[in-house]
């Protein structure tokens, strides 16, 4: 059946709401490959593709590595050459599924596209779309098995909300099979809904006869990622008390994740604050199936929230619980509730001009503070260019909304000022865009993980300051230890801490900060003062070969330097 000029003007609206929020989150989010928590999923690929690689390093080869249908995907995309266009592309993809998702969400529960690109408006405004615990829908910016999950679990909540069976019990437990925490989550939380549907219907027409094959689908799938991580679990040998164990993984290796009590009021703030509107957006809203399913998903996400604050934030009860990082599904409770405030906000503001003001000025203080040039040149040039350009974008879009005609001449200068946009943010690195390669340290510590690369074995194990993250994945060397790669259990952890210490010579890792940055630098301002004995004796105990250090070693070492670039010095234990 032909589509009627109505609806072919209902779906270009959608596509533009679609483009322009996607176009805020590239802009707030940015993009990047191999950094951060990135640089340790990649590296299991990297091992499957080639059996040599870190055979000698023992956080690849002796720790649990339960991202396996990730692993698998990316050391295909590896052998095939394509890891970064593909990653990048689908980057891109995850952003629109991300808000075709949260546009569908809006309209099921009665609002529209106004409506979706407050709601888009507001959840950056609130700490800029993160969640407690400092989690995100794109994690890192890059993609990462849990962004993939995010996804996946989104539109299996959106089509649930919309009153499919099947199709969303499928999607739930795909999120499950690419990422662990998903599958404890996503099976409870579809049990939970199913039992709620089957005892209460939110709807006489509910399908329930198919709600058992989806159910054996959804609780399969997550099994299958379940089942192996228990067992791995049952076959670790457990050393570490748990008081200790939260000493280590909780407030010195993750307090921005697992810590309640470090986090900033600012970030309690911009979680709690739409749930005033969002109750009263529920209390008000006609009693429809799509609501009414709305609400049981939120009220089931603040039971994951509440369990995560009390029993693994202010008790910590088990060391599984902890691991599961409950406090990782904020997210949803987050966007669930921006949607029903700014629906809520819409029937007393009828043309938002006001918020996107109000979302540009948030922006151009996001640029005025990240920017890499001058601060005159970033008020100057870039921080008012972006401004105009987001006033740019409000006035088409608003001109698009009000108009009928011409609206694809004004849809194309939207889509037109958006890609511009875009690249100019990309040109200039204006906020989170970098390029496609390694940057999470310095140039001059990349062109040392490159000549290690080049010029040594494939098996040589090296000592790195424990502050680096890049040399595995761009140096493709095993390496003694570092911060960034820790262990989930607590067999594997004491490994760690033990390295660490040997490394830092020091009896304990307890005088560190309790926040990841301040530990980082502390780390790595003790690496640098150590003496060479302390580092050479490091090296043995682990059978290191080489040690990167960022000041050249006595005189005695000289010979064995093969080299330097006057920030690190990269020395040959078995040189002459």
């Amino acid at each position: 059946m032909p589509m009627s000029d109505g609806e072919s003007r209902d779906g270009l609206s959608d596509i533009c709401a679609v483009v322009l929020a996607s176009t805020i989150t590239l802009i707030i989010r940015g993009y990047q490959f191999g950094q951060s928590n990135h640089t340790v999923y990649l590296l299991d690929a990297l091992r499957l593709n080639d059996p040599r690689l870190f055979k000698n390093d023992w956080f690849v080869t002796h720790t649990y590595q339960y991202h396996f249908v990730f692993t698998h995907l990316t050391a295909l995309l590896y052998r095939m050459h394509m890891v970064q266009p593909a990653f990048f592309l689908g980057y891109f993809i995850l952003i629109a599924a991300w808000h075709g998702a949260w546009l569908r969400l809006t309209k099921l529960l009665g609002g529209n596209r106004r409506a979706f690109m407050l709601s888009v408006v507001l959840f950056f405004l609130s700490a800029g779309g993160f969640g407690l615990g400092f989690y995100d829908f794109l994690q890192d910016s890059s993609m990462l098995p849990s962004n993939i999950a995010n996804m996946l679990m989104l539109w299996g909540v959106v089509l649930w909300i919309g009153g499919s069976v099947l199709s969303p019990a499928i999607l739930l437990g795909l999120a499950g099979l690419v990422h662990l925490n998903d599958a404890v989550v996503s099976a409870g939380l579809w049990l939970v809904l199913v039992f709620g549907e089957i005892v209460r219907p939110t709807d006489r027409n509910s399908p329930r006869p198919r709600m058992l094959a989806a159910t054996l689908i959804e609780l399969g799938l997550c099994l299958a990622n379940i089942i192996p991580a228990f067992l791995a679990s049952q076959s670790r040998q457990h050393v570490m008390p748990l008081g200790a164990f939260v000493d280590l993984y909780v407030r010195l290796r993750h307090p921005h994740h697992y810590d309640p009590s470090s986090w900033p009021a600012g970030l309690w703030i911009s979680f709690f604050w739409p749930f005033p509107l969002a109750i009263a957006w529920i209390c008000t809203a006609p009693r429809k199936p799509a609501v009414l399913r709305t609400t049981r998903v939120l009220i089931v996400f603040c039971a994951v929230m509440l369990v995560s604050l009390l029993a693994a934030g202010v008790w910590y009860i088990s060391e599984p619980l902890l691991q599961m990082s409950l406090s990782r599904f904020s997210i949803y409770p987050k966007l669930l509730t921006c949607v029903m405030a700014s629906i809520f906000l819409c029937r007393y503001i009828r043309r938002p001009i006001i918020c996107w003001i109000v979302a540009a000025m948030a922006i151009g203080v996001w640029l005025l503070r990240n920017s890499t040039i001058s601060p005159l040149l970033r008020l100057n040039s870039y921080c008012i260019g972006f401004l105009l350009a987001f006033f740019l974008l409000a006035a088409f879009y608003e001109i698009y909304e009000c108009r009928s005609r011409p609206r694809l001449l004004i849809l194309a200068g939207l889509t037109i000022e958006a890609i511009a946009l875009l690249m100019t943010a990309w040109r200039h690195q204006a906020i989170g865009f970098q390029a496609m390669a390694p940057l999470a340290d310095s140039p001059a510590y990349l062109q040392v993980c490159e000549f290690a690369r080049q010029h040594t074995s494939v098996d040589a194990v090296f000592l790195v300051p424990p502050d680096e993250e890049s040399f595995r994945l761009v140096a493709r060397r095993a390496i003694v230890i570092n911060f960034k790669g820790v262990p989930q259990f607590d067999g594997e952890l004491a490994q760690w801490r033990d390295r660490l210490c040997v490394v830092l010579h020091l009896p304990t890792l307890e005088n560190f900060p309790h926040r990841f940055d301040a530990a980082l630098r502390a780390i790595g301002q003790r690496y640098a003062v150590l003496p060479d004995s302390v580092l050479v004796q490091a090296a043995e105990s682990y059978g290191a070969r080489f040690i990167v250090v960022p000041h050249p070693l006595h005189s005695a070492f000289a010979g064995r330097l093969i080299f330097e670039n006057r920030q690190f010095y990269l020395y040959d234990l078995e040189g002459s």
